[in-house]
């Protein structure tokens, strides 16, 4: 069995987390990748390093301004007055998610702190400094392993 990972997908680490009204502790830390590559080893199972393949993939599922906000949104926040320790919105717009359309339409608002609402959406997806480069990391990841499955030799037996 083959498997993929980047180093840089476990630089996203959210230190804060709301959940019914409480700050909880965070599930998608650096320590539950550690976790998942141990068990991986503990099969005998090395993940490969993924294909860069920059950002084509995830314009093909995203819009390019989805995109565009997420590659800079810490570069945005720090540059605010008094920001916190991550991008975090302050106000949710509403989105019906409606089947029908095939992405969230890009933000009508062009004010960063309107689109932080708009594209984050809730509590629980905070963005930190090294947070983008673990998205792209993370894409690139899901795009080699979708890649290895269409190929003949996908499966390599331990």
């Amino acid at each position: 069995m083959r498997a993929f990972y980047h180093p840089d997908q476990a630089i996203h680490s959210p230190q804060q987390f709301m959940r019914y009204g409480r700050f909880v502790p965070i599930k998608d830390s650096p320590v539950r990748t550690e976790r998942l590559i141990g068990a991986l080893a503990r099969h005998g199972i090395t993940p490969e390093k993924p294909a860069e393949y920059g950002t084509a993939p995830a314009l093909t599922v995203r819009t390019p301004a989805y995109v565009r906000f997420l590659e800079t949104a810490w570069e945005n926040w720090a540059q605010l007055p008094d920001h916190g320790p991550e991008v975090w919105p302050q106000y949710f717009p509403y989105w019906s998610g409606r089947p029908e359309e095939a992405a969230r339409r890009d933000c009508p608002a062009t004010g960063f702190i309107a689109q932080v609402g708009w594209y984050l959406g809730d509590l629980s997806v905070p963005m930190g400094p090294d947070s983008w480069r673990s998205i792209l990391r993370s894409s690139e990841t899901a795009v080699t392993g979708a890649d290895a499955y269409v190929s003949p030799d996908w499966y390599v037996s331990p």
